[in-house]
């Protein structure tokens, strides 16, 4: 694969947000009744792109991957970090997660870093260093689901 950039993401490109994280989700084989009821939570608008901090993974200007933080003082949330089917397994979100966390190292001068994790990711966030700390019960209209809750420490970067 040829090299990618990270750039922030751009308010026009909410639509194809949602349809990278309705693809991403439906990678994991959820049934279509499941999908449905997550909907509204795989929406992305162009309003919380511009409200939070977005960052995509584009390859020759092509949205292969991006995710959002969202500050919930004191420490800050994975609001989402979604991944093209096509480009899992490439590095695309390993990259994307440590941009994400040099980010926040950069903004906090040191916070927590917490992610409630589709099950099936959760591997991927133990394998970038954050642990699991506890776990949530969600029920989207009668689907209960336990999620991972993992937290990464992110430390204040030394001046350069």
């Amino acid at each position: 694969m040829s090299e990618w950039v990270i750039r922030p993401a751009r308010p026009l490109e909410a639509e194809l947000l949602t349809q990278i994280a309705w693809e991403s989700k439906r990678h994991w084989g959820y049934p279509d009744a499941w999908m449905a009821r997550w909907r509204a939570a795989l929406e992305i608008s162009p309003s919380s792109v511009e409200a939070q901090p977005f960052f995509v993974s584009a390859q020759n200007e092509r949205v292969m991957a991006f995710c959002a933080l969202l500050e919930e003082r004191p420490h800050w949330d994975l609001d989402h970090l979604w991944v093209g089917p096509e480009f899992i397994g490439r590095g695309v979100g390993r990259e994307l997660f440590r941009h994400a966390t040099t980010y926040l190292a950069h903004r906090t001068g040191g916070t927590t870093l917490r992610v409630e994790s589709e099950p099936k990711a959760e591997g991927f966030y133990v394998r970038m260093g954050a642990r699991r700390v506890r776990t949530v019960i969600r029920d989207w209209e009668g689907l209960r689901r336990e999620l991972p809750c993992l937290e990464l420490p992110i430390a204040e970067l030394p001046e350069a």
